[in-house]
């Protein structure tokens, strides 16, 4: 008995270690952030951003805001991902540095006479502000801004926040949170004829679970047109005279009921892929031809490959 209160009380002399250690740790790492941020210096606090242009001698990226939305001057039809203009905005305008050199060398050893970057600020103040990086230093990078008089260090987040690849900016639509559960109708017109699907239907069940399973498991794999023309529809099969209508009603997250219209092309080279495109939408996109045929469960119970029981 006495081997069992012994070793009771080394468990909880234990856990209360463990614990203790846990908490130390991070104290101690709470105090390293804090005494970071406090070592952090100030370099340029520039607000309302309404021009961003950057380049790394070769590549140039510009950016624009207007009316509180940001736009590729290049080509203002694009889609741009708002939160990577404002994390960009954010970045530059509140800009820090590690540590200010003194007593340096010349703006050519850090790379600063000829700067790798080069990054363009305005406000809607008119106030335009240059900043300029050099050199890698470990982790960070060297720094200068305006008339190059000061020289610091920079964290290499502020050159990864420079995206030359303006495709990888785009926002993407997404598709609506569909299935079986909250589907209510479903409406198919193709070539003229029209077929209707109903939650409410008792015959009907089995199609609605088998259009649910397919929508369910829908997305847009990629755009290949954020800015369709009307004469260049025909060419993704999705003119009027060659596209298929599906129109779901739902109820969403809230039980409130949406509509949803989505617009069925062609097939792309590989023919693994269906051209799309969503009702008052611009963009193209593909989705893949089996989120648009609707199965019987079958495959669940004999492992075998299920009949289509509909296909868009």
């Amino acid at each position: 008995m006495k081997k069992y209160k012994s070793l009771i009380i080394l468990l909880a002399v234990l856990v209360v270690l463990v614990v203790a250690y846990v908490v130390t740790g991070q104290l101690k790492k709470k105090s390293a952030e804090k005494e970071n941020e406090e070592k952090q210096i100030a370099v340029l606090d520039m607000s309302d951003i309404t021009s961003i242009q950057y380049t790394n001698g070769t590549d140039t990226m510009s950016f624009i805001k207007e009316d509180g939305t940001w736009y590729s001057e290049s080509d203002k039809e694009f889609p741009l991902q708002q939160g990577s203009l404002k994390t960009m905005a954010e970045t530059f305008g509140t800009l820090s540095a590690n540590r200010e050199l003194t007593d340096g060398d010349t703006l050519a050893d850090y790379g600063l006479e000829e700067p790798q970057y080069t990054i363009t600020l305005k406000n809607a103040d008119g106030e335009e502000q240059n900043i300029y990086i050099g050199n890698a230093a470990g982790e960070d990078y060297y720094m200068t801004v305006g008339d190059k008089e000061k020289i610091y260090t920079v964290d290499y987040s502020v050159v990864n926040a420079m995206n030359f690849d303006l495709d990888s900016m785009l926002q993407k639509e997404t598709f609506p949170s569909i299935g079986s559960d909250n589907i209510k109708k479903v409406t198919i017109t193709k070539a003229g004829e029209t077929t209707e699907y109903d939650a409410d239907n008792s015959d009907q069940s089995d199609d609605i679970t088998a259009i649910g399973g397919g929508l369910g498991a829908a997305y847009f794999v990629d755009c290949v047109d954020y800015s369709v023309q009307a004469d260049e529809l025909a060419q993704y099969g999705l003119d009027e005279a060659q596209r298929t209508t599906v129109t779901v009603v739902y109820t969403d997250s809230d039980d409130k009921e949406q509509t949803f219209t989505l617009y069925v092309g062609g097939r792309d080279e590989s023919d693994a892929y269906n051209y799309v495109q969503m009702d008052g939408s611009k963009m193209v996109n593909t989705m893949t031809k089996y989120s648009l045929q609707g199965t019987t469960q079958s495959r669940y119970l004999t492992g075998g490959v299920p009949p289509v029981r509909f296909s868009i």
